[in-house]
C-alpha cells in the first residue's frame, strides 16, 4: 500500500490480458459498515441497491424500463491470495474472478461495476459452464438453475474505489457507494460480490 493507493486495490480497471486489482480480498476488506454514507443523502434505488437480498440486474431493469447488459472487463480463475473467512475458503483454492459493468441497453448509461470471487468447487456444473462461457449475470443464472439461495450483505459504505471511479468518468479520488455481499447455499457461500456506483449528485 501507498499514499497514492491506501486500499492496495492496484492500477486502474486494465484490458483482459492485464493485472488484476492487485492481492488480496481488494476493494471489499476496506469497505466499512456504512461508512462515511448519509442515507438520507441516497435516492431510493441506491437504498435498495444497498440492503436489497434480490436480483439486481432485474432491480436495475425494472426501475429504468430497458434491459440491462453485461460488459466483461476480466474473467479468469485464479488461487485465493489469503484465507477467506467471508467464503470459508483456505488460501490457494481455485476461484472465478469476474469484474463486470451493468450497462443500460438503450442508454449506454454504466449503471453498476462489480467484482465477484465464485468458489467453483460449490457451483452445479450447469451454473459454472454458464460463468465461464457466456457473460449472463449471475443472479439469472441462479433464478433459471432454481438453486435456493441467501444473500448476506456483509458491509457496505462511502469507499474509494479507482478502479471502478474510471468507468463512471470520475476522478480516481471520487468515493462511490459500494456494498459487499454473499451469495449462499445450502448453508455454504458460493461467492462474494462487491458492488459500486456513484453516489446522488
Amino acid at each position: 500500500m501507498s499514499a497514492s493507493d491506501p486500499l492496495g486495490c492496484g492500477p486502474r480497471w486494465p484490458t483482459e490480458a492485464g493485472p488484476v486489482f492487485g492481492p488480496g480480498p481488494g476493494i471489499g476488506a476496506a469497505v466499512q459498515d456504512w461508512g462515511g454514507l448519509d442515507r438520507a443523502r441516497l435516492t431510493p434505488l441506491q437504498r435498495i441497491l444497498l440492503i436489497t437480498d434480490g436480483t439486481v440486474t432485474e432491480i436495475l431493469g425494472a426501475y429504468r424500463g430497458e434491459p440491462i447488459r453485461i460488459v466483461k472487463l476480466h474473467q479468469g480463475i485464479e488461487p485465493a491470495p489469503t484465507d477467506w473467512p467471508a467464503l470459508e475458503i483456505a488460501a490457494g483454492e481455485p476461484l472465478l474472478r469476474r469484474r463486470i459493468l451493468l450497462v443500460g441497453q438503450e442508454t449506454g448509461e454504466v449503471l453498476i461495476a462489480a467484482d465477484s470471487r465464485c468458489v467453483l468447487a460449490r457451483l452445479p456444473e450447469g451454473i459454472r459452464v454458464a460463468l465461464l462461457t457466456t457473460t449472463r449475470p449471475i443472479g439469472q443464472l441462479l433464478l433459471e438453475a432454481r438453486l435456493e439461495t441467501f444473500r448476506e450483505v456483509l458491509r457496505c459504505g462511502l469507499c474509494p474505489w479507482p478502479e471502478a471511479a474510471a468507468a463512471f468518468d470520475l476522478a480516481a479520488v471520487q468515493p462511490l457507494v459500494v456494498r459487499v455481499y454473499r451469495v449462499l447455499a445450502g448453508g455454504q457461500p458460493l461467492m462474494e460480490i462487491t458492488e459500486g456506483f456513484p453516489p446522488a449528485p
